[in-house]
């Protein structure tokens, strides 16, 4: 059993904008940390102000840039978030995760023939685990889905399920099927 120490994150938020301000070393890394627990608290502005901050020192860090485009992506800019996902591109042409945030900002904005092209980039990738592969067919069959093109959702939804056990694509195919049962959907 461990003992119950509390809750201390305010103090090691504290902490951390201290080592953040006045930190030689670890001033960089400070702000990498506050800017996943501003994400977490759903504080997007001043996830993208701590981001911009070590851009500034840093231009071509990768994870810093990858953030950044999340916290965009999150806080609902998704224009910049696309532009920030182009500069990580530009940085790492070989980095592959970024098509997957770039798809689900374009899908956000609701260009799914572009959003698609990036999908399809990422499941081309050498590297990419089931759940991933599984998460970016559910986001096609979603677009899919939404241009009422059911059997290419139901492709996308079963390749999702197939993939890896994703509870959200398997519970689409299911509504799917039973669209389709009731003769509210063909495919």
């Amino acid at each position: 059993l461990l003992p119950d120490f509390g809750d201390h994150r305010k103090e090691g938020l504290e902490q951390l904008a201290l080592v953040e301000r006045e930190g030689f070393f670890l001033s960089a890394p400070a702000t990498l940390s506050l800017t996943f627990a501003w994400i977490e608290e759903r504080k997007y502005d001043r996830a993208i102000a701590s981001c911009k901050r070590n851009q500034r020192l840093y231009p071509d860090n990768l994870i810093n840039a990858q953030l950044l485009g999340q916290s965009h992506y999150l806080a609902r800019d998704y224009d910049n978030a696309l532009a920030t996902f182009d500069r990580v591109l530009a940085i790492a042409p070989e980095n592959n995760r970024v098509h997957y945030y770039r798809g689900r900002s374009l899908q956000r904005k609701r260009d799914y023939a572009e959003a698609s092209k990036a999908f399809y980039r990422y499941l081309a990738s050498d590297h990419i685990e089931d759940w991933q592969r599984s998460a970016a067919h559910f986001r096609l069959g979603q677009m899919h889905y939404a241009r009422k093109d059911y059997e290419n959702a139901a492709r996308e939804y079963q390749a999702a399920t197939k993939a890896y056990d994703y509870k959200p694509a398997k519970q689409a195919w299911a509504r799917m099927k039973k669209a389709r049962r009731q003769g509210d959907i063909e495919f």
